[in-house]
């Protein structure tokens, strides 16, 4: 069947912008060969390991120089230039050392040949070492402006290798919201009247894509064309992702298309992103033809498209026909029939030729929550041991529906024990706005030793390991160290900063918080710590990390409940912190 008929099929109904990131391009830049004709001789007894230009799927560590290798051979490896000597380390992996020779041929005043600068930043990439390849960059740009002839073909080859490299270091080692730096590659290359190729394109579209600047993929896309660029099939699956996500189902369709006057059509990323899109609006029935005209072509079927079919049916409205439980037992009927074992099946060669990846086991932590709360609280973390024993690493949106489902069943305690263990096993922490609900729930349920717990653990650094991830002005009353700041121009008036803790700790968090502990001496809520003292030390606490509390939670809350157990206004003014 065309792919234009079916995408007139897959979007007449739907207006979907929910659609699943697409995996990360393979690796896409042409290899520079390269030969060192003394290395043998220095390496006479010993074999060395190939050396792999582009290595897009590990990453290593920085290797030391073999001290006794740089003994043995030091009389011949005296006699090497910098440049021969820099390959020759970077082969090995030895960034640090080939760091230091690649900076003396700069001091020298001399240019790295073409084989010296590739290989230097891939060993670098490979080692993912940021540091020691940006500082380098930034010696090489300003010199490639000084050479008075024109840069050569291969050259300009190598320097779009080297931006693709840096791009991706920066984006794996980077704010996810900074794109400042890769901004400025970008530019250095329009500098050098260098001309992208596709394949950093498609990175840049990529990244974009990532951070939903979807008006800059389509400016992208536009200098792309215009440069003569022809786009490839990821190109394509990405722009479909962007419309989706925006809800342009008629630049969609449009786009598709273009792609069939251009004799292209889908891959499975495409077919998976129209999967996506249909089902989103519970149109499983389509889904289900699509997957079949699926098995008929050449087309291999992944976990992906399973996955889409069994989110679809996840997305199926509850009505006569379709109540909770029969939808997960027909999302487990499902799960049985493609991967060909039950859901909890530990055993991994009871699979067939597909087995579930993550995402599988994911989505039906999902519909457990959404139909059977009580059984996700048993069957989540059976799932995630599966997961533990099969090598598959949970990803942030298990850790949403896990604490969601503890949350629902009014069951703090356990959304305690699955922030512990996320975190000690894989090092995934909640983000603000999980953060607020479990802090609400816990203060609404009068759970004091959760909350004790979710104070210290934020106000050390175990769970706190990311910068704010919502970005807003926080409208409250200003204390007096936010309140003004000189400055040349004059009096400019500051707002509270945006960190995580502000953003977790708002006003209304914070109300709760103090009123629970407020309560903490009733009956069945006995701790050790008096309450007095409980509150001075979670206001204290709060205050020595920053968190910025409102003067109307401390006139309207705490001062009138230190004051209804027994403390005097002038002791409440010596014990607790306040802004200078």
């Amino acid at each position: 069947m065309k792919a234009r008929s079916w995408a007139f099929f897959a979007f007449r109904s739907c207006t979907s912008t929910n659609v699943p990131s697409i995996p990360p391009s393979l690796a896409m830049m042409n290899r520079c060969r390269w030969s060192t004709p003394l290395l043998d001789q220095v390496l006479a007894t010993q074999k060395q390991p190939s050396f792999s230009k582009l290595a897009y799927s590990t990453a290593s560590v920085s290797k030391k120089m073999d001290t006794d290798l740089m003994k043995k051979h030091d009389n011949e490896l005296a006699t090497l230039s910098k440049s021969t000597l820099v390959l020759f380390l970077a082969k090995r992996g030895s960034v640090q050392e080939a760091h230091d020779q690649i900076l003396r041929i700069f001091e020298d005043g001399s240019m790295p040949t073409n084989a010296v600068i590739s290989h230097y930043f891939s060993a670098c990439f490979s080692a993912n070492d940021i540091d020691r390849a940006r500082e380098v960059y930034n010696f090489l740009i300003p010199r490639l402006h000084t050479l008075r002839r024109p840069i050569s073909n291969r050259f300009e080859r190598t320097i779009i290798n080297v931006c693709s490299m840096m791009i991706h270091l920066i984006d794996k080692n980077t704010e996810p919201m900074d794109m400042n730096q890769i901004w400025a590659i970008y530019e250095d290359m329009k500098s050098l009247n260098i001309s992208l190729n596709t394949a950093l394109y498609n990175t840049l579209l990529r990244i974009l894509l990532e951070r939903q600047e979807h008006s800059q993929v389509h400016t992208v896309y536009g200098e792309m064309l215009e440069k003569g660029h022809t786009p490839t099939l990821h190109t394509y699956s990405m722009l479909m992702l962007s419309m989706a996500k925006q809800g342009d189902m008629d630049g969609f369709t449009k786009l598709l298309d273009i792609m069939q006057s251009r004799d292209m059509y889908p891959d499975f990323i495409g077919w998976c992103v129209i999967m996506n899109a249909v089902g989103r609006h519970g149109n499983s029935g389509g889904v289900d033809q699509i997957y079949e005209y699926l098995r008929s072509t050449e087309i291999p079927i992944t976990s992906w498209m399973i996955n889409e079919k069994l989110h679809s049916l996840l997305c199926r409205k509850i009505n006569a026909n379709m109540n909770h439980r029969k939808r997960l037992q027909r999302l487990e009927n499902l799960w049985e029939a493609e991967f060909g074992a039950p859901l909890m099946a530990t055993d991994p060669n009871t699979f067939t030729a597909i087995q579930p990846d993550t995402v599988s086991y994911t989505i039906m932590m999902k519909a457990m929550l959404y139909d059977a709360p009580a059984r996700a609280l048993q069957d989540i973390p059976k799932m995630l041991d599966i997961m533990d024993a099969r090598g598959l690493l949970p990803g942030y949106q298990a850790l949403i529906h896990y604490v969601s489902a503890c949350i629902n069943e009014r069951n703090t305690a356990h959304a305690k024990d699955a922030i512990v263990r996320f975190q000690e096993k894989y090092n995934m922490t909640p983000d603000e706005k999980m953060w607020r609900r479990i802090i609400g729930a816990m203060a609404s349920e009068n759970n004091i030793s959760g909350l004790v717990w979710a104070l210290d653990a934020l106000t050390g650094s175990n769970y706190v390991t990311r910068k704010a991830t919502i970005d807003f002005a926080i409208p409250r009353k200003r204390p007096a160290r936010y309140r003004y700041e000189l400055k040349e121009d004059g009096l400019k008036q500051l707002l509270p900063p945006t960190t995580f803790l502000n953003n977790v700790f708002g006003p209304k968090t914070l109300a709760l918080v103090f009123n629970a502990l407020l309560q903490s001496d009733t009956p069945a809520h006995t701790l050790n710590q008096p309450t007095a003292e409980l509150v001075i030390n979670a206001w204290n606490a709060l205050h020595s990390v920053g968190v910025y509390i409102p003067k109307k939670i401390e006139q309207t809350i705490v001062t009138p409940g230190l004051l209804a157990k027994g403390l005097l206004i002038h002791d409440i003014g010596e014990k607790l912190s306040r802004y200078q």
